[in-house]
């Protein structure tokens, strides 16, 4: 017989009171639920010492080598040399992206679903070109109304959001969205144009999704730049070429190659 009381949750209730430590575990300021492993006067210390111009002064150069574009070539010549020792997943290539047009807009993380407290930066998503992605399908429908339309899919690849700065050093997050080149021709068009930065929002935003972050679509194309960044990075895909059924079906964010832990660092 199972005893009803050897459950994994019976076993979770605490039947001593919290150590003296633990009460003085504070809350994670972005993960709801978790302690952050430091005490409240070693908090306040850390606090006080981010006003000091040396901290803030550390933390800019910080910033400013995890988002300087002058170290991109460097990794991108590692990237390459990984390719060419054969360290991709069955089924998939690196490509390297073409710009399109930037949109500028904002993202929300929640941190406290009981508070429905939010973390709100600023996010760029770069919509992009590349012939490996899957061309563009048009067909005609009839709608709710009975009249005949044009029904658009647009296949897309979102990378990972990267740390980045503005204009003015302040941190933000800047996606990339890749559409078959096909997609540009039409973006001529301002309809057709907004059609795919929405798809292309929608798509970051299933990405986003998995973290409890939203990206809004308040956004704005801007006109005086068509990339944040000198240009889009790099980005592993799954090619069209594999057969295989279970190739075709895998998740490449979740293979846990040395080539992924690179692009993704």
């Amino acid at each position: 017989m199972v005893n009803p009381y050897a459950s994994e949750s019976f076993n979770r209730v605490r039947v001593n009171p919290r150590s003296k430590e633990e009460k003085e575990q504070i809350e994670h300021p972005l993960m709801e639920g978790k302690k952050l492993d430091m005490s409240r006067e070693e908090l306040s210390a850390f606090t006080k010492a981010m006003g000091q111009d040396e901290f803030k002064s550390l933390m800019g150069d910080y910033v400013n080598e995890i988002s300087d574009p002058k170290h991109r070539p460097e990794l991108d010549q590692y990237l390459d040399e990984l390719v060419e020792r054969g360290e991709l997943p069955p089924g998939a290539a690196l490509i390297q992206p073409v710009a399109g047009f930037c949109i500028k807009t904002s993202a929300k993380r929640l941190v406290s679903e009981a508070q429905k407290k939010f973390f709100e930066q600023k996010a760029f998503i770069n919509v992009c070109w590349h012939e490996t992605l899957e061309m563009p399908e048009q067909r005609r429908e009839v709608r709710p109304d009975g009249k005949e339309g044009t029904a658009w899919s647009l296949p897309y690849r979102v990378s990972k959001g990267k740390p980045d700065q503005d204009a003015k050093g302040v941190l933000c997050t800047t996606y990339d969205v890749v559409f078959h080149p096909d997609v540009s021709k039409f973006c001529q068009y301002e309809e057709f144009k907004k059609f795919a930065a929405d798809t292309a929002v929608d798509g970051v935003n299933r990405v986003c999704a998995e973290n409890k972050e939203k990206v809004s679509h308040d956004y704005k194309i801007l006109k005086h730049i068509n990339c944040k960044g000198p240009r889009p990075n790099k980005m592993l895909v799954k090619t069209k070429a594999t057969q295989n059924e279970l190739l075709k079906n895998m998740d490449l964010s979740k293979q846990d190659t040395q080539l992924q832990k690179d692009i993704n660092a």
